[in-house]
């Protein structure tokens, strides 16, 4: 038998889903061949005696081959989880991770070690899930897996070959993309509509989304991952206790799988229509722009709406989030963007051009607003000011 994958779970204070996590592993049937490797991150200011508390819990853990306990003294949970993963990368070339708030079926570790052996040599094949979202699936589907484009991180099996959760978004790659209908509508397919709004958040440094990070560069590199066909996982920190996540029961499974050996995998992998049908309309997107915004068409027209306007024109862009870089680095070399209103980001440089706020611009004739923030009422209320400062004044926005 192969060395099988280490666990590597990072934990801060969630202490009561930290025990379900973990008392769930234990049952797994290959528990006590496993080694587990424990992240705890560092303390917030206020934090310790949540940090303590579970530190001392953490100690008193068994069940497993080996428990390894790694206690960072600073806060910071974006590196505790970077540091954990490329340690265990680095030493076995593939590893199991999950986070403090996923229980786990007991055939899990089974599937997990089973699929990154199997797929340890594949070029398409990159990760292994454990997820499996609450989608219809045809009844005459008779595999244990199937395989998708979207990573997906609740209880994930990592192999050093292919390894893109801490790779940045390429921002030349991904505005390319939102500029192209077709390829937007490719993406989607892929990955999910949310997937690209989410990452405008990724790009415009609002959150750290490592699975997005990930099915970016999956979708472009043309890689898979395995997922079972009925979840092995089931995520309990959709309850606001987590970073990110409000409360819902969108993505809850209403039972795990009960198998726990002889999951069959297979080297000929082919994405099913039907599968790919139903993880597309999961994911699917309101097409109300007060919802989370539809990213992709909404800067596809403003450059619709540009096409109207004298390429001698000056510019001013109001806003500069992910959309605004979106239309700045896009169009900067073949426009005259002469400034950038931004209030919470006055004074700060890109290229010549200082930030500044909408009172210190001085507007002048044959000059172009762009508005590429997303709220409705936001856009009207900037609307009203700028035609009180001249009526003639042209405006692009949503």
């Amino acid at each position: 038998m192969k060395e099988l994958a280490p666990i590597g779970l990072t934990v801060y204070g969630r202490l009561e889903h930290t025990k379900k996590t973990v008392e769930a592993l234990q049952k797994n049937t290959l528990a006590k061949e496993s080694k587990l490797y424990i992240f705890s991150d560092g303390p917030k200011y206020g934090d310790e005696d949540k940090v303590k508390n579970m530190r001392e819990y953490l100690k008193t853990i068994d069940g497993f081959k080996e428990v390894k306990i790694v206690e960072r003294l600073e806060n910071d949970r974006i590196e505790n989880n970077r540091a954990g993963r490329k340690y265990l990368l680095e030493i076995y070339d593939k590893l199991i991770w999950m986070a403090e708030d996923v229980i786990t079926a007991p055939g899990y570790l089974q599937f997990m070690n089973d699929a990154l052996d199997f797929y340890a040599k594949s070029r398409m094949v990159v990760n292994i899930s454990g997820y499996c979202p609450p989608i219809n699936i045809d009844k005459n589907y008779k595999k244990d897996y199937f395989a998708l484009p979207r990573f997906s991180a609740w209880g994930v099996g990592l192999m050093s070959k292919y390894y893109k959760v801490d790779t940045e978004i390429d921002k030349e790659i991904y505005f390319d993309i939102l500029n192209n209908k077709t390829k937007v509508d490719d993406f989607n397919k892929k990955a999910g509509e949310e997937a690209l709004n989410i990452m405008a958040m990724v790009e415009d440094g609002r959150i750290q989304a490592g699975d997005m990070q990930s099915t970016f560069w999956q979708v472009v590199d043309s890689k898979l991952t395995i997922y079972p066909i009925k979840s092995l996982v089931h995520n309990i920190g959709n309850d606001s206790s987590g970073v990110h996540m409000p409360t819902t029961n969108k993505w809850d499974v209403k039972e795990l799988w009960d198998k726990t050996e002889d999951f069959e995998f297979s080297e000929d992998i082919e994405v099913d229509e039907h599968i790919s049908n139903e993880h597309y309309n999961f994911y699917k997107l309101s097409n109300d722009k007060n919802k989370i915004e539809n990213y992709a068409y909404y800067m596809q027209s403003i450059n619709e709406q540009l096409e109207n306007i004298p390429i001698e024109d000056e510019l001013i862009v109001y806003g500069f989030g992910a959309a605004g870089r979106n239309f700045y680095y896009t169009h900067r070399d073949n426009r005259n963007i002469v400034s950038i209103i931004d209030q919470n980001k006055v004074d700060t440089k890109v290229d010549d051009i200082y930030i500044a706020n909408i009172q210190s611009v001085n507007i002048k004739k044959n000059t172009t607003i762009v508005i590429t923030v997303l709220k409705e009422s936001e856009i009207d209320k900037l609307v009203k000011y700028l035609n009180m400062l001249d009526k003639n004044l042209k405006i692009i926005h949503i």
